[in-house]
C-alpha cells in the first residue's frame, strides 16, 4: 500500500499539479467555505490575503492541524505582528505529511502596508519545499535520482475596506510559477482569489470569493454568526462567546463542498483564546469521510477580529 500510494503521489505531481494544492487551511475559514479573502481579520491572513493583516492591531498568532484520512495530515501556522506606523508583518509555515513518505512544506513571510485610510497592498515571499523517503525498491529508479527540491514563491495581495461594513479583497499566488523539479517539471500554478464581505450587524458577517488556478474555477460562499453566551462571566475570567459558521463552494472538476464549523471566544487579562471546529464534506466524492480541522486562535489580550 505505501508503494502504492507514493506512486500515485508522483503521477499527480507529474501531471496534475497535486503538489501544494491549495486544500485550505484555518477552521475558521474553511467553515466560512474558504471565502476569506475580503474578511482576512486573524493571523489566518497570512494564507489568504496577507495585505488583510492589516486590520489585526494586536500581536496575534494560530495554529492548525488538519487530518485527511489516514496517514495523509498537514499542519499550519502563523504569527502576526503590528508595526506601529509602518504596517504589519507575519510569518507562517505549513507543512504537509503523507504516509511517512512524502511532505511538502511552504514557509511564507509577509509584509502589509496601507498606502491610504481605505486600502492596502501587500506582498509575500515563500519558500516551497518537498521531498520522498524511498523504500528499496523506490530506490533503485532512475526517476528518483532526486528525492528533494525547493523553489521561491511570490504573492502579491489587496484590502479595501469600503465602509464600515462592506469589504474587498484580492489575492494572487504564485505570480512567478515556481518549478518544484523532482525527476520532471512539476510547476505550481498562479491562483487568484477575489472576493467581498458584508457585516449585516455586529454579530452577522456574509462572504463571497471567487477562485481561479489553472483550468480550476470555484465560486465559495459563507455566513458566520455570533452569539453572546457569557458562560464563563460567574467564573470570574470575562465574556466567552461562541460562533457559529457554514460555507459552501462550487466549482468544475467535480468541486462541490459543504462547511460548518463554530469556535469558542475565551477573552482574559493575560491572552485571549479562540477555539475552532470546521468540518468540510466533498459531496462529489461519496466514499470521503469529510476533513476535521482543529485550530487555537492567541493573541494580546483583546479581540484580534471585529465582531
Amino acid at each position: 500500500m505505501r508503494k502504492l500510494f507514493l506512486a500515485v503521489l508522483v503521477m499527480c505531481s507529474a501531471v496534475a499539479h497535486a503538489a501544494f494544492f491549495d486544500s485550505g487551511q484555518g477552521a475558521r475559514p474553511t467553515g466560512l467555505g474558504e471565502a476569506f479573502v475580503a474578511v482576512a481579520d486573524d493571523a489566518n491572513a497570512m494564507y489568504y490575503n496577507p495585505a488583510g493583516m492589516i486590520q489585526i492591531k494586536m500581536i496575534s498568532t494560530t495554529a492548525t492541524y488538519t487530518g485527511y484520512m489516514e496517514g495523509l495530515s498537514d499542519s499550519f501556522a502563523a504569527i502576526v505582528v503590528p508595526v506601529p506606523g509602518y504596517g504589519v508583518i507575519g510569518i507562517s509555515w505549513l507543512g504537509l505529511s503523507a504516509a511517512s513518505s512524502y511532505s511538502e512544506s511552504t514557509l511564507k513571510v509577509a509584509y502589509a502596508y496601507p498606502i491610504t485610510k481605505q486600502y492596502t497592498i501587500g506582498m509575500a515571499l515563500k519558500l516551497l519545499s518537498k521531498s520522498y523517503t524511498l523504500d528499496s525498491v523506490a530506490s533503485g529508479n532512475p526517476f528518483f535520482s532526486a528525492t528533494s527540491a525547493s523553489a521561491l514563491g511570490i504573492d502579491a495581495s489587496f484590502f479595501g475596506k469600503l465602509t464600515g461594513d462592506l469589504a474587498i479583497g484580492a489575492s494572487i499566488e504564485n505570480i512567478n510559477v515556481p518549478d518544484i523539479n523532482v525527476g520532471s517539471s512539476d510547476p505550481v500554478p498562479m491562483n487568484l482569489r477575489v472576493g467581498g464581505r458584508y457585516k449585516l450587524d455586529r454579530s452577522l458577517l456574509l462572504c463571497l470569493e471567487g477562485d481561479l488556478s489553472g483550468d480550476d474555477a470555484k465560486i465559495k460562499g459563507g455566513s458566520e454568526y455570533w452569539l453572546d453566551s457569557g458562560l464563563l462571566k460567574e467564573l470570574g475570567v470575562g465574556d466567552s462567546e461562541v460562533g457559529f459558521r457554514g460555507g459552501v463552494g462550487y466549482g468544475n472538476n467535480s468541486y462541490l463542498n459543504v462547511d460548518l464549523g463554530f469556535s469558542f471566544y475565551l477573552p482574559s487579562k493575560i491572552v485571549d483564546l479562540r477555539f475552532d471546529y470546521s468540518f468540510t464534506m466533498p459531496l462529489m466524492y461519496i466514499e470521503s469521510a469529510g476533513t476535521h480541522r482543529f485550530s487555537i486562535c492567541i493573541t494580546e489580550p483583546r479581540p484580534v477580529f471585529n465582531l
